[in-house]
């Protein structure tokens, strides 16, 4: 007997059959899931409050923020934190376009900038006194006093100025002269101021002169008695390649950042842009703030629960050692396959036909029908067959069981010829080869089989 090979067809009429027991599994697992899926919702739940009860303990716990946090937990935590630089890098985005759009330096023309240059001298006479004026006045000009000052004094804010105004320092060495007698060298000061705006830069050099000189008489007290000596003043234009380089690093830092927050939102799962536009203030009206029901997890219950009932019909199709309606005599047993009788008898007259003719070939008056069980079709088609022949003077006679009756048995014996008629899903394979064998070694003429759905 060969292998049975598999219809795909009759299987699937076979887990067709039980749709009443596919429908109870699927509601079963979609139940089953939804429980699950619910349960694991509403642990998750649970960590996030308690997220937001350690990271928030004197703040106000809304269920808003305890929905956020349960958001972000859901996802990886790669996800969680490229959506959180994504934010950051915004933020700085946004800082820095603030400071490109009200910076006046960012507003220079590098090539053309209003300045003005001022030389102060520091001396001092007395050797006791402190020999670090110039570094002393270095600091503090270069301290939030002198540029709040100047944002009273003018419309250029603090901020601005600090950027606006520059104070070095040069300090000459002390010596001996040619009597061995000390002299002490002097400091000065080179003070730069620029803007983009002329009359706003000569009003920034006169706050500046103003503070400087207020300032002079306070070091006094502190530094010894000093001299500070204005020495030189020039107004006029210049242009400054470093003013040229910041503004292009500002500009080249937001470009960059641009492109960089624009290339992580595009690989931004559907998780992570929501994530993402809870973070930023939008997207709340969708915002879960307790446990859901998983309409995903019912259908994958439902799915998973299906797949399974039916495997286990697959199973048992597959592993089904019984001959089925799609089965063919020919392919299994090599021997000629008349056809499959229907519910109803349906088919019968076409097989009665070929029977007919196949005794006719043969030159045959007599057959016998061999079946391996009693069944009411099969018992039916057996009388039908037995009617039909008689009429035109073939002896039919029908023997059931020949591998276990013993009298059905005996009769071989005296038989020729032989038709097999079998009942799908009662007659195992292994039997019906069984009964092929003993018929052959009866030399028994095997005309062909029929199968009794």
């Amino acid at each position: 007997m060969d292998e049975k090979e598999i219809d795909l067809l009759d299987l699937l009429k076979e887990i067709l059959r039980h749709w009443k027991g596919i429908i109870i599994y699927m509601i079963i697992g979609a139940v089953a899931f939804i429980a699950f899926g619910y349960l694991k919702e509403a642990y998750v739940w649970m960590e996030a409050r308690q997220e937001v009860e350690k990271d928030y303990a004197d703040a106000d716990i809304t269920p808003e923020l305890v929905g956020i946090t349960k958001v972000g937990m859901d996802l990886t935590d790669t996800n969680q934190t490229a959506v959180l630089m994504v934010i950051d890098d915004e933020r700085e985005l946004s800082e820095r376009e603030k400071y490109h759009d009200t910076s006046v330096l960012m507003d220079m023309n590098p090539y053309h900038i209003p300045c003005v240059e001022m030389v102060y001298e520091l001396s001092q006479k007395d050797l006791k006194e402190n020999h670090m004026l110039g570094t002393m006045y270095q600091d503090v000009l270069s301290s939030v006093g002198l540029f709040d000052f100047i944002e009273k004094q003018t419309q250029t804010s603090a901020t601005s100025a600090k950027e606006l105004v520059t104070v070095s320092v040069r300090s000459n060495k002390d010596y001996f002269d040619e009597n061995d007698k000390l002299v002490l060298g002097n400091d000065s000061l080179k003070v730069v101021i620029m803007h983009a705006d002329e009359k706003r830069c000569l009003e920034m050099a006169t706050a500046f002169k103003q503070y400087i000189d207020s300032l002079h008489q306070e070091m006094k007290d502190t530094m010894g008695n000093h001299d500070l000596v204005l020495i030189s003043e020039k107004k006029g234009f210049v242009m400054d390649t470093g003013v040229l380089d910041k503004q292009i690093s500002s500009r080249n830092a937001c470009l960059n950042l641009q492109n960089t927050i624009a290339k992580a939102k595009e690989g931004f799962t559907d998780d992570q842009e929501y994530y993402y536009n809870l973070m930023t203030g939008h997207d709340k009206e969708h915002l879960k703030l307790e446990p859901q029901i998983s309409l995903k997890m019912a259908v994958l219950g439902a799915l998973v629960f299906a797949f399974e009932y039916c495997g286990v019909w697959v199973a048992i199709y597959v592993m089904n050692n019984k001959i089925r309606g799609v089965d063919n005599f020919n392919t299994l047993y090599g021997i000629t396959h008349f056809g499959v009788i229907e519910s109803q008898n349906k088919g019968i007259e076409l097989i009665i036909t070929s029977v007919k003719l196949s005794l006719i070939k043969n030159s045959l008056n007599e057959v016998y029908l061999v079946t391996g069980h009693e069944d009411a079709a099969v018992d039916k088609a057996c009388s039908l067959m037995k009617e039909a022949y008689e009429k035109d003077g073939i002896k039919v006679e029908v023997l059931v069981d020949i591998l276990n009756n013993a009298a059905s048995m005996e009769r071989l014996a005296s038989i020729e010829n032989v038709v097999l008629l079998e009942k799908a899903g009662m007659a195992k394979c292994m039997d019906i080869k069984e009964e092929i064998d003993l018929l052959k070694r009866q030399d028994i003429n095997i005309l062909g089989g029929i199968i009794v759905s």
